[in-house]
């Protein structure tokens, strides 16, 4: 019994001491800076300016004669946080032969007579903002960021028709500071014709106003 009592003092004495230390120690706060700003509090996203002009490369994979390389131009208008307009979209595609059609030739001697390929794609997309954040780079330096889903009518224009199709794909844009920003995208144009198939990466730089 008398062990048990020593016993049961220790931990009490234990328990008291360190509930003591625990309420003593000083809490650490105050800002501390970080790529140039002092943070302090959880910081209110940024909203976009009204106006935009995006300049890009991008790739056309999908087709089996030819790869396409394209240059892109878009004009995007910002209706709030959430949503924005890409007014005009223009994809100017130059096709680069993938090799089949010389395959074919050498070991089947068969020729395609005409080979459809891809020229222009004129776009108009509603985008719909579904995340926005931002994120420290390189442990440093504070970096917005917005990713988008996009959809909307487009025409494709190729070297033997022209014809319409539905424009659709996601967005990444990562912000320099308020004016610039690189931008990665995905777009998948469905075309009712037999260039059905449209699969593009973009990727580009943009300036907003």
């Amino acid at each position: 019994m008398r062990y048990l009592v020593f016993l049961s003092l220790i931990v009490s004495s234990l328990f008291v001491t360190s509930f003591v230390v625990a309420q003593d120690k000083p809490t650490v706060t105050g800002e501390k800076p970080l790529d140039g700003v002092n943070v302090d509090a959880v910081q209110t996203y940024k909203n976009p300016k009204s106006q935009q002009i995006f300049f890009g490369l991008g790739l056309w994979p999908l087709d089996p004669y030819y790869n396409g390389l394209s240059v892109d131009l878009t004009y995007t208008r910002y209706l709030n946080k959430t949503y924005s307009w890409d007014v005009a979209s223009l994809d100017y595609v130059y096709a680069v032969d993938s090799g089949l059609t010389s395959e074919l030739a050498d070991k089947y001697s068969v020729q395609p007579q005409s080979i459809e390929r891809l020229n222009f794609v004129l776009s108009s997309d509603l985008n719909y903002t579904f995340a926005y954040g931002k994120t420290i780079f390189l442990a440093k330096y504070i970096r917005y960021f917005r990713s988008s889903l996009l959809a909307g009518p487009g025409l494709v224009i190729t070297n033997q028709e022209s014809t319409v199709g539905l424009d659709m794909g996601w967005r990444l844009e990562t912000f320099v500071n308020d004016s610039f920003s690189w931008r990665v995208e995905a777009r998948y144009l469905y075309a009712f014709s037999s260039m059905h198939n449209n699969l593009a990466f973009i990727f580009g730089t943009a300036y907003a106003y």
